[in-house]
């Protein structure tokens, strides 16, 4: 769909921190409200204070229901509204990683989810909202459950999201997998963007060394390769003052990592197997945007149900879940456990080469993880689970296609379908059509703030 299909919007709420927009960019007509965070720059928005809202402290903010009953009397579908919210898989697992929350019984929690719901519909409805806009998918409770107000209101979303293109964004009507890119046709793209594009699949389909993501990278040489560092530690031990919470989370990271070595084996090059990479958890690429495989159990359990007998499932912890910071209730001794006693699916080292064990699988699956644009570039299918960037990539399918045809399954498995490069390559290039170039490509994922910028400014020609 082209933008310039949209239509005209007359009272649109933003929801962008920090936006680098220059005065003048904003037609006040049309911004009805700035929606942002306690700490972050809304000078850009050039409204009344009754037009700015602190979408955080709105949710912790008092509750007086009477203040909201005239409002609420006028939304005919509120009951349907709160029956959506209150049976999300996803919105109580957002909660979950809530402090606040977590300090509150189940019916009190029932009580701030209901009041929030409340403030968000009549903020919407009496400002008459008919475009919202967001930078990437919502994942804190009180923006997730905004814009799934504004999604059950039928309020027009649009999501400037990271494209398949590392160096690009793309700009998403919807959110989740119905969601769309529009297309940008005003966006000039400079001389020599295509060799780029050439440039980056051709480091893909090199070694891991030159397609590894420069955040990973850096990683990567802080542990000298390894998951686990003494020298790091005491570092970390000595920069939190010895906190005792700390010792607790550095000694269970220890004892979590042993487990996982413990039940860990290389993967030899000739077995007939399936590599399902994890994610480091917790992160937005799997909550909301792995639906409900954020439980990635659920993910291996269902993909090992499916393959044939005589196909080992191999499974890849993600190094960052021991490099990055280390989260105990993400990674549960039973996670490990029960992942080793399910027949025919392994655990691979930790450190074997990820491009080796991609090369020799039959295919790959991922939530929702670049390495699914890695295998097919590298000529092996993905099966991935959750919304990923890269939708409409060819030889990337989703599990709910192979779930119902299983032929395709069976051809994948036997080689009879595989990615075509030059499709691949097609792909990239009308990709670039819908993606906001952001800089020249540099072998990295784009600067947040250089990825904002960007898209921002090209979201405002649409505005």
């Amino acid at each position: 769909m082209d933008y310039r299909q949209l239509g005209d919007f007359r009272n649109i709420a933003i929801r962008i921190n920090d936006l680098p927009f220059h005065e003048g960019y904003l037609q006040s007509d049309k911004i009805e409200l700035a929606l942002f965070s306690e700490g972050y720059d809304h000078g850009w928005a050039k409204l009344p204070n009754e037009n700015l809202v602190d979408v955080e402290e709105l949710f912790y903010s008092d509750f007086n229901f009477d203040s909201y009953r005239q409002a609420l009397s006028k939304i005919n579908n509120l009951i349907d509204i709160q029956r959506q919210l209150f049976n999300q898989y996803n919105l109580y697992h957002i909660l979950d990683r809530n402090l606040f929350f977590n300090t509150k019984s189940l019916p009190e929690q029932d009580m701030l989810i209901n009041q929030f719901i409340i403030k968000s519909v009549c903020l919407l409805t009496e400002h008459n909202i008919d475009l919202m806009v967001i930078h990437d998918t919502p994942h804190s409770p009180h923006n997730y459950i905004l814009f799934e107000c504004a999604k059950a209101l039928s309020i027009p979303i649009l999501n400037i999201r990271q494209s398949a293109i590392p160096w690009g964004a793309t700009i998403e009507l919807g959110l989740g997998r119905d969601a769309y890119p529009l297309e940008l046709s005003l966006n000039k793209h400079p001389n020599g963007l295509a060799e780029s594009v050439g440039n980056y699949i051709k480091s893909l389909g090199g070694t891991y060394s030159d397609a590894i993501p420069e955040y990973e990278k850096e990683r990567y040489v802080k542990y000298d390769g390894n998951l686990w560092s003494w020298k790091k530690e005491i570092r970390r031990l000595i920069k939190n003052r010895f906190s005792i919470n700390y010792m607790r989370n550095s000694t269970s990271k220890y004892k979590t990592l042993r487990l996982l070595n413990s039940k860990s084996t290389e993967v030899s090059p000739f077995d007939r197997y399936v590599v399902f990479f994890l994610h480091y958890q917790p992160e937005r690429t799997t909550l909301p945007e792995g639906d409900i495989f954020n439980q990635q159990l659920l993910a291996i359990q269902s993909l090992r149900s499916i393959l044939p007998e005589d196909v080992k499932l191999v499974v890849r912890e993600h190094p960052s879940t021991y490099r990055n910071k280390f989260i105990k209730k993400f990674r549960p001794n039973s996670f490990y456990n029960e992942i080793s006693m399910m027949k025919g699916v392994v655990l691979s080292s930790p450190l074997q080469n990820p491009f080796d064990l991609l090369d020799g699988a039959l295919f790959i699956s991922t939530i929702t993880g670049t390495v699914g644009i890695e295998a097919v570039i590298r000529g092996k299918c993905c099966i991935y689970f959750g919304n990923a960037v890269y939708k409409k990539m060819p030889g990337a399918y989703h599990i709910d296609e192979v779930w119902q045809d299983r032929e395709l399954l069976e051809q994948i498995v036997s080689d009879e379908v595989k990615p075509n490069i030059s499709q691949v390559e097609s792909y990239f290039e009308y990709l670039l059509s819908y993606s906001v170039n952001m800089h020249s490509y540099k072998g990295s994922f784009a600067d947040y703030n250089a990825h904002l910028k960007n898209a921002s400014e090209a979201l405002l020609v649409i505005l």
